[in-house]
This record gives structure tokens, C-alpha cells and sequence, in this order.
């Protein structure tokens, strides 16, 4: 019998992974409250789930703005186009295949979006169609599809992920 390891070796144990993603679910699934923080904490913990089971999926790596425009994916062939190692103009980009379950959860994300885009209308109707048109394949994309909401001085805004944001939002669920 054969048995050989391809890649590293330093790899996380099942079970830690799996109580990542049990610790990121709990956190998309808090009961619904009438404070005006809950409406950033759900998107803001849906936006990192969704996220971090398309990089499980494709190994995309940390960057800031991943998966930035619906335009990366291709939903018919279920491939997603990643630009996180440009070494060169000639080297810029790759295709990753994405499983049923990471188009299924981008399909629930943009959902999501939709429904937010509904619900922060009244508060900055120019956020609510920022966040509807990065629904939309053939429209211009003016905010990145995943992002971060935030309360900036009473305003209603939202935040670039960035690689220290992710550190900072899941270090005591991920320490790799």
C-alpha cells in the first residue's frame, strides 16, 4: 500500500476546522435583537462565513478585497478568478473550481445583500444602492462584494476587508 502527503505538511487537524466553522455558523445564527448593532454584527459575521468557506474552497489566499466583483465568478461552470499572488502582468490571476456548497452559500450571500440593501435604505439610500449594484453581473461595482458594515459617527458605512481586519475579527476562533 502506497501512502504519500502532496504539499506541506503542517496541515490543521480535522476537528480544529471543524470547530471553526461550528464557531463562525453560531455566530451568523445570534438571535435577532432590536439594537441597531445587530443589522452589522449578522451581515458582518454572514460577509466572513461566506467568505472564508470560498477561500477553504479555492485557496485563495488573505488579501484585502477578496473576491471583489461578482464578475470573478462564473456560476454556470462554478469557477472563480483569483488575483491574490501577482508575481507578474503574466502571472496575475488563476481559476479555482468552487464546490455546490460555496456557490450555494455566494447564491444565499447575494440574497442577503438584497434583503440588506432593503433594510438600509431608509438610513443612507446611496450605501443601499452601492450594496444592490454589487448584486447585479452587468453593473458597475462600487464597493466590493464582501464587506465589513460600520457605524461611523452615526452613519451607516462600510469597511475594506483586509487581511488585519480578518486577523483581528477571528483570532480567538482561528490561530493559523
Amino acid at each position: 500500500v502506497f501512502s504519500f502527503t502532496v504539499g506541506s505538511r503542517l496541515a490543521p487537524q480535522e476537528s480544529y476546522i471543524n470547530k471553526f466553522i461550528h464557531e463562525l455558523r453560531r455566530d451568523c445564527i445570534k438571535p435577532a435583537s432590536a439594537e441597531s448593532s445587530y443589522l452589522f454584527e449578522s451581515h458582518n459575521s454572514l460577509a466572513l462565513y461566506t467568505l472564508q468557506i470560498l477561500c477553504f474552497a479555492s485557496g485563495h489566499r488573505a488579501v484585502s478585497d477578496p473576491c471583489f466583483d461578482l464578475n470573478c465568478f462564473d456560476l454556470t461552470t462554478n469557477t472563480l478568478l483569483i488575483e491574490d499572488k501577482v508575481v507578474s502582468s503574466s502571472h496575475a490571476a488563476r481559476l479555482a473550481w468552487l464546490p455546490p456548497l460555496a456557490i450555494s452559500q455566494l447564491e444565499l450571500y447575494l440574497s442577503h445583500l438584497r434583503s440588506l440593501s432593503r433594510l438600509v435604505r431608509a438610513a443612507n439610500p446611496v450605501l443601499a444602492n452601492q450594496i444592490w449594484a454589487v448584486t447585479e453581473a452587468d453593473s458597475p461595482h462600487p464597493i466590493p462584494l464582501f464587506f465589513f458594515l460600520q457605524d461611523r459617527d452615526g452613519d451607516l458605512g462600510w469597511m475594506r476587508i483586509q487581511p488585519s481586519i480578518l486577523k483581528s475579527r477571528m483570532s480567538d476562533k482561528w490561530e493559523l
